[in-house]
């Protein structure tokens, strides 16, 4: 067959429309936006906008935002991403108009258990599984884990110490890091793990290696490209975490499982996430969210709560770690560093502290709520500038909805908020009452952030200088 004076057989005829299909299909895709109306960032055919994503994910979609306006489109490979950082439709979306933004986009790479967690549940899943745990992260269960959390504190007080002998200078990454470990070990798993002083345990070593992963890996970007083949993959067991990783933790949360039913009603002792979890739907107490449903809007939580499969709390546990152990060390790390290049701010929170809590066993769940200058801390380490001033009780008033979400916001918002906080507070404050944080010659200023997922550098370098 002639086409153009050339001479082809109806297989290369076959091809080239293939490969013209293709192109068309690829270019209508990346129209989507426009025939919306919307600005859109500057993109490739076929890799859309991911490959720009290497440079720095905040320092990339910051630039968007400068060139294109507060509502800007991208493309991660041909899925359509909206990027707002306009308060006024953030809330609306998360809050008023929540029932039709229900769900969250899932890992196309996301194997049992972890595509049980509470990130990765779809509409009804989701409600009724947030339903049973949130009384495991009420005010009142916070103040029992309060001292499990203080005995962590311990252990990081003397690896501080330990760290600055002969003025050295303290990786706060890595005695930060061993504290979270500690204490998720603790108070998620019930599992007494001494992380920072002995680095071969195994929950050491596979708690690090579950963070070694890349978004940039063949299989995850193949699997984003083409979503129709994720089951294919997803029968070769292929997942964006390391599948002995993700086994340990299963088997170590399926042990702990079956000891707390062989414990019976002893098994009520012990003051944990896994162990709330367990009860949770015999639990008396009732925290409701505004947690509405796809179909029906905004509503109260149901009162009625089942209990959750093993599988369930399995996820959830692993989640609860894989949730907390980087995100709270990341906001340890930069608090110490901000306060070291910030010796006023440290100033007035030594005050506070010797004030309100001067000694470990002063220290507690209700002694932190009362810490208002250590709040402002933490929530402007949280924004990420110094000084400690945009969250005084008089200014938190008059900060707008949706310009500050730490946490996120609305019905999906993170629900180990109370912990984390708890957790971060009690560790600074058993630092601080000892120790004041200064920089070195070591410490990067400012410091190098991350580029892929995570804001923090590989190490925080600081010198801790004994106040007494």
């Amino acid at each position: 067959m002639e086409l153009l004076g050339f001479d082809l057989s109806v297989t290369w005829l076959l091809v080239i429309g293939f490969v013209l299909i293709a192109v068309w299909y690829d270019w209508w895709c990346h129209q989507y936006f426009q025939r919306c109306g919307i600005p859109v960032a500057d993109y490739i055919p076929f890799f859309g906008n991911i490959l720009q994503w290497r440079h720095g994910i905040q320092t990339t979609f910051t630039e968007y935002v400068k060139k294109h306006g507060r509502v800007v489109g991208m493309y991660d490979f041909r899925r359509p991403v909206l990027i707002i950082t306009d308060p006024d439709i953030l809330k609306n979306v998360l809050v008023k108009n929540f029932s039709s933004f229900y769900n969250r986009r899932k890992l196309p790479l996301g194997q049992k258990p972890l595509n049980r967690g509470l990130n990765q549940l779809l509409n009804e899943e989701w409600k009724e599984i947030r339903n049973v745990i949130t009384p495991s992260f009420s005010a009142s269960k916070m103040r029992l884990m309060s001292e499990t959390i203080n005995e962590c504190c311990d252990t990081l007080v003397a690896s501080l110490s330990k760290a600055q002998e002969g003025g050295k200078a303290a990786d706060c990454r890595v005695l930060f890091g061993g504290f979270t470990i500690d204490a998720i070990a603790k108070c998620g798993f019930g599992l007494k793990v001494d992380s920072q002083q002995n680095k071969d345990d195994p929950f050491v070593k596979n708690a690090k290696k579950a963070f070694d992963f890349n978004l940039f890996n063949p299989a995850f970007m193949i699997v984003s490209a083409f979503p129709t083949l994720a089951p294919i993959f997803a029968y070769l067991k292929f997942d964006l975490f390391d599948p002995e990783v993700v086994k340990f933790f299963l088997n170590v949360t399926e042990a702990a499982c079956n000891m707390r039913k062989q414990e019976g009603q002893d098994a009520s002792k012990h003051i944990d996430l896994l162990q709330l979890m367990l009860n949770a739907h015999e639990d008396e107490e009732h925290e409701e969210e505004d947690t509405p449903t796809a179909e029906s809007g905004q509503k109260k939580g149901a009162a009625h709560r089942k209990p959750l499969s093993t599988v369930d709390v399995m996820a959830q546990a692993i989640t609860f770690f894989l949730a907390g152990y980087e995100t709270t060390n990341t906001l340890l790390s930069f608090t110490a560093y901000l306060l070291a290049t910030n010796q006023d701010a440290q100033e007035k929170l030594h005050a506070e502290i010797d004030n309100l809590a001067p000694t470990r066993d002063n220290l507690g769940y209700d002694v932190i709520a009362k810490m208002e200058y250590l709040d402002m801390v933490i929530n402007e380490s949280l924004r990420m500038y110094p000084p400690a001033v945009m969250f005084s009780p008089e200014n938190k008033d008059s900060i707008k909805p949706c310009t500050y979400m730490p946490f996120g916001f609305g019905p999906r918002n993170c629900i180990g908020m109370r912990f984390a906080l708890l957790e971060a507070k009690m560790a600074l404050v058993r630092v601080l009452q000892q120790y004041r944080f200064d920089v070195c010659s070591e410490t990067e200023i400012p410091p190098k952030l991350g580029k892929i997922g995570f804001l923090a550098p590989k190490s925080m370098k600081l010198s801790a200088v004994p106040r007494n």
